[in-house]
């Protein structure tokens, strides 16, 4: 049973310090929790890897992880010849994450994470960059 099912206006937050896909690829017990916490199925997962400059491979690694799980996306910043940033504008963040079930937020340096969202927050927006197009 979903526990969220007799509460729809009940959400969760799961921190987890270590573990999931990134770091433990042959067991997925910790991103089944988190999964099974949705209200929906399948869940529609967005993945925030800022904290890691948004690596390419550990962009990969997630969707390898959880394509055929659930609905997988990801929200980049940084601008990449590799990677198509998502959502394109930042006009477009709001509702981007209000789509989704489960907010992933990758590992990497929380420096680099804190930085970047305290300029967003400087500038108005949680995420703004200035080279981001309104």
């Amino acid at each position: 049973m979903n526990p969220m099912a007799s509460n729809p206006g009940v959400g969760h937050i799961v921190a987890m310090g270590g573990g999931g896909f990134s770091m433990e690829p042959d067991n997925p017990l910790l991103d089944d929790f988190v999964l099974s916490l949705s209200r929906r199925h399948p869940a529609r997962v967005g993945f925030v890897p800022t904290a890691s400059a948004d690596s390419a491979t550990y962009i990969v690694t997630f969707y390898r992880a959880f394509s055929g799980r659930c609905l997988p996306t990801d929200l980049t910043l940084f601008d990449s010849p590799l990677l198509t940033r998502r959502p394109a504008r930042s006009s477009e963040l709001a509702t981007f994450v209000a789509e989704q079930d489960v907010i992933y937020v990758g590992g990497g340096s929380p420096a680099n994470l804190l930085a970047l969202w305290r300029v967003g927050s400087a500038a108005g927006s949680p995420t703004h960059t200035a080279d981001w197009n309104d």
